[in-house]
């Protein structure tokens, strides 16, 4: 490969959208397999070529590096902190199984996040190797700094299976069979994702503790990906009865100031990728209009999920013409009938509840109500009619928000 070739895959590793992608990228570059390893020595992504050799298949497939590593004696360790220290990538004769290897550390904000180990099994090294190396360790470490997707705790191979369906891996039938049977002795009904998000803090700040909390919380499993804590739980509750079954993770989120948005249930695990989509976006609504809670379930924010795939000048359009009428009211008047009237909807036209969440008399709710029904000519009694309402209602409220910068 030329060198202009060679730039162009670099400009694809750059922009490559998770791991495994940039690991293709990297195989085009160097063209021998590579790996990486975390600084607990677990294998987190790989190169997927066919590869002829036993050291690969048992350390890199099978993800028996890490045993293997911390029971090999002083001389493989002391190699690897001598890696770990540099800021080069360096070419070494692998003391342990005598194999050629270039190793670099990943580095990124003074972090030390794993290590990217290339072996010569399809062609031999050559000078060029080593600076490509250094190249591709810099953009990697990045990406992992940004995406980490990383995996503590025991069953880390669990978690690795995961992560892999999260970043866009595709198994047999059979294959998602075998592997869930390895790690859950009964299987639950319903699955789901929960994606957990600092309040007012950096990640980092939130303190170590926090994981072994989460690795224990029951039927379920966590780890790191895009920043974030993931957590998947594996139980018989359906997604109404969600909360009430899990007190402990609101508990965990009101403890150390973080916000959890959860999925809706589903039956197979191949999902988790569309599932945790939901989950990330339960987060970023619950920014915006749940900013009081801390677990902030999808299913109550799929009206606004809905709006967020409508450009934001093509809105308008969708809003009913009554509701464009109580608007303008609003607007020469000054008064707050779309709030009262969406709030009045939300609570299934109960004036006590609405009363309550916008901290009003009762009688006040009720003169507003009647206002809205002499301006909108409606009676509020017909169902397709006040769906419609209630959706140009939320229409108007995202358009008030900074909404579709937190969405796109």
């Amino acid at each position: 490969m030329s060198c202009i070739d060679k730039n162009e895959e670099i400009c694809s590793l750059i922009k490559s959208q998770n791991l495994q992608d940039m690991m293709n990228c990297v195989y085009e570059i160097l063209g021998n397999p590579a790996f990486v390893v975390d600084m607990s020595s677990n294998v987190v992504c790989y190169t997927d070529v066919k590869v002829n050799e036993e050291n690969w298949g048992r350390i890199v497939l099978n993800n028996e590096l890490s045993e293997e590593f911390f029971n090999a004696g002083v001389h493989i360790r002391a190699e690897h902190a001598k890696v770990l220290q540099s800021t080069k990538a360096l070419l070494l004769k692998n003391t342990y199984n005598g194999e050629d290897q270039i190793k670099k550390s990943l580095c990124s904000d003074g972090k030390t996040l794993g290590m990217l180990i290339v072996l010569p099994y399809h062609k031999n090294f050559d000078l060029s190797d080593l600076s490509y190396v250094d190249i591709i360790g810099e953009i990697m470490a990045y990406k992992m700094i940004s995406h980490q997707g990383m995996v503590y705790g025991e069953n880390v191979s669990n978690r690795r299976f995961i992560l892999s369906l999260l970043e866009g891996n595709q198994y047999s039938e059979n294959q998602i069979k075998a592997q869930m049977a390895r790690f859950f002795k009964k299987m639950r009904k319903y699955w789901y994702v929960c994606v957990i998000k600092t309040k007012d803090k950096p990640m980092s700040d939130v303190g170590e503790n926090i994981w072994e909390e989460f690795l224990n919380i029951r039927a379920g499993t966590a780890f790191i990906y895009d920043m974030n804590i993931v957590l998947l739980i594996n139980c018989d509750c359906s997604t109404k009865d969600f909360a009430t079954a899990h007190p402990e993770l609101e508990k965990l989120c009101t403890d150390y100031k973080l916000k959890m948005g959860v999925s809706m249930a589903f039956e197979r695990i191949e999902q988790v990728r569309s599932y945790y989509n939901q989950a990330v976006k339960a987060v970023n609504l619950g920014n915006i209009f749940c900013q009081e809670e801390s677990v902030i379930m999808f299913q109550n924010l799929v009206p606004y999920d809905i709006i967020s795939h409508v450009k934001e000048e093509e809105m308008e359009m969708y809003i009913h013409p009554d509701i464009q009428k109580l608007k303008k009211y609003d607007e020469e008047n000054g008064t707050k009938l779309c709030e009262t009237l969406l709030t009045y909807l939300d609570c299934n036209r109960s004036q006590i509840k609405t009363g309550n969440i916008l901290y009003i008399h009762r009688n006040t709710v009720n003169y507003r109500i009647n206002q809205c029904k002499e301006i909108l000519g409606s009676e509020l009694k017909n169902d397709t009619e006040l769906f419609a309402y209630t959706m140009s209602l939320l229409i108007l409220k995202c358009k008030k928000s900074s909404f579709w910068n937190n969405t796109m």
